[in-house]
């Protein structure tokens, strides 16, 4: 069942993911929406794991521009062979206005 809504843009951030306050590890996205994001390869979590995700982004028309760490709440809704499908738990308005620019850009 799709949880997610929103276009889903095939972004390739690094993601840093916290769960209880321990490192769980670095990995990639695979995508990004307004709902939520996947992350590859990653498969230590389970559904209904909630995790603070730290997302590095660079503005992406120059990728070695400085370097935004945007840590977001968010709830494990998937887990596959692939990796994990995350849901935004944290619905700040710098956030999303981090969100916004970064989907119109990869647009």
């Amino acid at each position: 069942m799709e949880h997610r809504n929103g276009l889903r843009l095939p972004l390739n951030l690094e993601v840093e993911l916290w769960r209880s306050g321990r490192k769980c590890g670095c990995y990639r996205t695979g995508n990004l929406s307004s709902g939520g994001l996947f992350i590859e390869n990653c498969h230590q979590l389970r559904v209904g794991d909630f995790v603070l995700a730290k997302l590095k982004t660079t503005q992406l028309s120059n990728p070695r521009a400085n370097v935004t760490v945007m840590p977001v709440k968010a709830l494990t809704v998937h887990v596959s062979g692939r990796g994990a499908g995350l849901m935004w738990a944290d619905w700040s308005e710098s956030f999303h206005r981090v969100l916004d620019n970064l989907t119109k850009a990869a647009a």
